[in-house]
């Protein structure tokens, strides 16, 4: 149920690898409290999401107004804005009115390019954000490849089944999605009664017409 099959979640950043609060008790805060979450048996999900967003915002704050300058990141942006800027002001957009089904919202149900243009102009801290978010993630992921490589791993990327009826995707991309169904599977040893993953089936008609860009 992914809000992007684009995007990288957030929650597996490493928090220390993106930078060093300036403020020594707050990173020592987090270095505890890192200590405590990382010493349980099992993972408690929630409050690490808690404690990691709360390290994003605060380092975020720290670092905003030198994000985004360097020749790496202007390239990166550029080589990923076509789905990178709609996935930021959704992102904004699902946090401002609190929930992801976009046709909820008081503003942007509908997308078109230059809403988005317009909004990011309007908000463009709260837009950085994310990008400062994903920006970082694609450069973690970059070293694991890298680390990876040198280990003789493949990593393997995973195609997605279905998209979430309420996603970027799905709100950049309508026409790409039959959205008056849902997918699902029929009854097997798993469910006797079958599962209704609420996913919308594909347009396959209308994907063709542009050569399966998205997927692309």
């Amino acid at each position: 149920n992914a809000l992007s099959v684009f995007a990288l979640h957030p929650l597996y950043l490493s928090c220390f690898a993106m930078g060093v609060l300036s403020d020594s008790s707050r990173q020592l805060f987090f270095e505890k409290q890192f200590e405590k979450l990382n010493s349980l048996k099992d993972v408690d999900y929630e409050s690490v999401d808690r404690l990691k967003w709360t390290f994003f915002r605060e380092l975020f704050e720290q670092e905003k107004k030198t994000f985004g300058k360097s020749k790496e990141y202007k390239s990166w942006f550029k080589q990923n804005k076509s789905w990178l800027l709609p996935y930021a002001v959704f992102s904004v957009l699902r946090d401002r009115f609190q929930t992801a089904n976009f046709q909820e919202w008081e503003e942007g149900r509908k997308y078109t390019k230059s809403f988005v243009v317009q909004f990011e102009k309007a908000n463009r801290e709260d837009v950085l954000f994310y990008c400062f978010l994903q920006y970082n993630a694609y450069l973690q992921m970059s070293e694991v490849k890298r680390y990876a490589t040198q280990h003789h791993v493949l990593l393997k990327g995973d195609v997605p089944i279905g998209v979430s009826p309420n996603s970027v995707d799905v709100w950049v991309n309508p026409s790409l999605f039959n959205l008056n169904g849902q997918a699902g599977a029929p009854p097997d040893d798993f469910s006797e009664k079958g599962q209704n993953w609420g996913f919308p089936t594909y347009n396959w008609d209308k994907m063709e017409q542009d050569d399966f860009s998205w997927w692309k």
